[in-house]
């Protein structure tokens, strides 16, 4: 503790320090995602869904951007943010809570605060409107896929119903390859697809995204691979889902957030998270009986909200175009 309090306020940072980082994050970037078609892909698509949001900019960043950091860039950032009273300290494990506090206050409390953790512009997204759609070809890529994002709602302190219900929706869609709808459906029923899943987290403080992924057989076009897609996402809405079905995957889903707590390493990254982002105690520890408590008008109330296109940004992985051949 010692040892974090120390470089939380008293960071020793040179030009040749600089320049070294600098270069690591350029070459982190350059592995993850410039390397990586699915990255980019996705960088793409983020920067597409949120318009107003700075929930689009890539965490580690823009390469032009990466590459024009100086030191005081640096030094700026940190002096600002990091401060004890910016901070959420999680110690799990087998400890003395009052000895813990003690050493908190022993080597965090004498640390002067930054003047500079004052409330946050938060820029909200405007009504979306439009369909966002977009295609990336490159050479690397061995499976051609579809992606889909839509807007959806974060967990809401003291009101986690919605985030809930897009939880269990996300399992009940893509969850399971064998016995998930979109599995059921695309890989077994009609055989177009060989992979499909479905995506969502809600710990953030803002709207984040709920998404579909599937990747389509061999003698399979997106377009075709979309429309089937289409075809399930309708009758879902139209008819909702199975009940024994719903049943199963509500009991997984609280039986996975139950068995995480096993993990020592989980349980702070569970509780770290969800304070960070404004959720109580209280809300973390209901998470899984949130979870218990959803309903199927729940589980179609959320999907009915979430999967509007209008709130879309859908992606088309691909191989560019052999010499003659016709783009789909």
């Amino acid at each position: 503790m010692e040892m974090e309090a120390d470089r939380m306020r008293n960071l020793r940072l040179t030009e040749d320090d600089v320049a070294t980082e600098r270069q690591v994050i350029l070459e982190e970037r350059a592995q993850r995602t410039d390397s990586n078609p699915d990255a980019l892909l996705s960088e793409q698509m983020r920067a597409a869904q949120f318009q107003n949001s700075p929930y689009g900019i890539p965490v580690i960043g823009w390469r032009h951007e990466m590459a024009a950091l100086s030191r005081e860039d640096a030094l700026s950032y940190y002096e600002r943010f990091y401060a004890p009273n910016n901070a959420t300290l999680i110690i799990a494990g087998d400890v003395d809570p009052v000895a813990v506090k003690a050493l908190a206050e022993k080597h965090y409390g004498p640390l002067a605060p930054s003047d500079g953790i004052v409330p946050r512009m938060r820029p909200q997204e405007p009504p979306q409107l439009s369909e966002r759609r977009l295609d990336l070809a490159d050479e690397r890529v061995s499976e051609p896929y579809v992606m889909r994002t839509y807007l959806a709602p974060e967990r809401d302190p003291g009101d986690q119903k919605q985030a809930a219900a897009l939880t269990v929706l996300a399992e009940l869609l893509g969850g399971n390859g064998q016995t998930s709808v979109l599995a059921r459906a695309l890989q077994f029923d009609r055989q177009v697809a060989v992979y499909s899943s479905a995506f969502y987290d809600g710990t953030s403080i803002d709207d984040g995204t709920f998404g579909i992924a599937v990747v389509p057989a061999p003698d399979v076009s997106l377009e075709t691979i979309e429309n089937d897609l289409d075809q399930v996402l309708e009758t879902f809405l139209a008819d909702g889902p199975d009940p024994a079905a719903l049943e199963r995957i509500r009991t997984q889903v609280r039986a996975g957030e139950i068995y995480a707590r096993d993990s020592v390493e989980n349980l702070a990254q569970r509780y770290g998270q969800g304070l960070s982002v404004g959720l109580s105690v209280a809300d973390i520890e209901g998470w899984d009986e949130a979870l218990s408590a959803v309903t199927e008008a729940d589980v179609m109330e959320a999907a009915r909200k979430v999967l509007d296109r209008r709130n879309a940004v859908t992606g088309w992985l691909t191989r560019p175009a052999a010499e003659g051949e016709a783009q789909p």
